[in-house]
C-alpha cells in the first residue's frame, strides 16, 4: 500500500510498531510519497537512531534522564503492542520489532543506518559514535584492549565505586547507562556490547550474575534483567585499579 502520510524528502519522522503508540526510532524521509509510489522500491526512511543504540546508551548515562523504558511493550529483545492500560499484548513474532537484531526482516522502504561498518557510506559515519572511537584507536600505536576487558573494567568500577544499595533494584539498561558507561577507560573506545563476546545486553548481565558479580532477576513487565544487588568483595575484583 506504500507509506502512510504525505511526508516530504528530508523531513524527520518518528517510527513506531503497530499497536504501540510510542516511537522506537527516528529517521529521515529519503523521498516523497509520490516518488515512492512511482518507484515501488527503494529507501523511504533512513533510520538515524533507535532504542538501545549508542545514542540511547549515551542518553541513559545522563543522571537527569527519566527511566528509559517508554512503556511495558518495550522489552529487552523486542517491542510489542500494548492495550489501553499500557500492558503488553503478546503478538506473533513477525509483528514484533527486535532492537539490534541481526536476523530480523526490515519493513519495506526502511533502512537501518547502523549497518556493518564495512558497507557504511562516508557521509554518514559521524552518526555512529563507536566507529569514530574505533578509528582513533586504530591510528594509535598503543596496543588496544579488547572490548570484553573494557566492559569488565567499567563494570567493576561501577560495582565498587558508583552504584549504591539504596538505588537497587535497577533495570539493566539504566545500570549500564548511568553507572557502567561513565566508568569506561578515558582513552578507550565507546563501550559496545555488540562488539563483545556477549553480543546482547541480556547475555552480558546473565553471565555476570552466573559469575557472582551481580544478583538479579527478570522484570515481569519489561522482560529485562533487573539488578537487585552487587558483590563488591568478589575475588575477581582483587587488585582492580579504580
Amino acid at each position: 500500500d506504500g507509506p502512510a502520510g504525505d511526508f516530504k524528502k528530508g523531513q524527520v519522522v518518528a517510527i513506531s510498531c503497530p499497536g504501540n503508540p510510542l516511537p522506537f526510532a527516528v529517521g529521515e524521509v529519503q523521498m516523497s510519497r509520490t516518488e515512492f509510489l512511482a518507484a515501488q522500491s527503494g529507501i523511504y526512511v533512513k533510520v538515524k537512531t533507535c532504542v538501545r543504540d549508542a545514542l540511547w546508551a549515551l542518553a541513559a548515562s545522563q543522571l537527569g534522564r527519566p527511566e528509559l523504558t517508554p512503556n511495558r511493550g518495550f522489552g529487552e529483545s523486542e517491542i510489542v503492542a500494548v492495550d489501553g492500560q499500557g500492558n503488553r499484548v503478546e503478538n506473533d513474532e513477525d509483528e514484533a520489532f527486535s532492537p539490534g537484531s541481526d536476523g530480523g526482516e526490515e519493513e519495506e522502504g526502511v533502512e537501518d543506518e547502523e549497518e556493518d561498518e564495512e558497507t557504511e557510506t562516508d557521509d554518514e559515519h559521524e552518526e555512529r559514535l563507536p566507529s569514530m572511537s574505533d578509528l582513533e584507536i586504530a591510528e594509535s600505536p598503543v596496543v588496544t584492549v579488547s572490548m570484553d576487558t573494557q566492559i569488565d573494567t567499567a563494570l567493576i568500577r561501577a560495582i565498587k565505586a558508583s552504584i549504591t544499595d539504596s538505588e537497587l533494584p535497577m533495570l539493566s539498561s539504566k545500570f549500564w547507562g548511568q553507572h557502567v558507561v561513565p566508568h569506561r577507560r578515558g582513552d578507550g573506545p565507546a563501550l559496545d556490547v555488540k562488539r563483545s563476546v556477549h553480543k546482547k545486553m541480556s547475555k552480558l548481565f546473565c553471565e555476570k550474575i552466573k559469575q557472582g558479580w551481580l544478583f538479579g532477576k527478570e522484570d515481569k513487565h519489561t522482560k529485562e534483567i533487573a539488578v537487585t544487588s552487587v558483590c563488591r568483595s568478589h575475588k575477581d575484583f582483587a587488585g582492580c585499579d579504580l
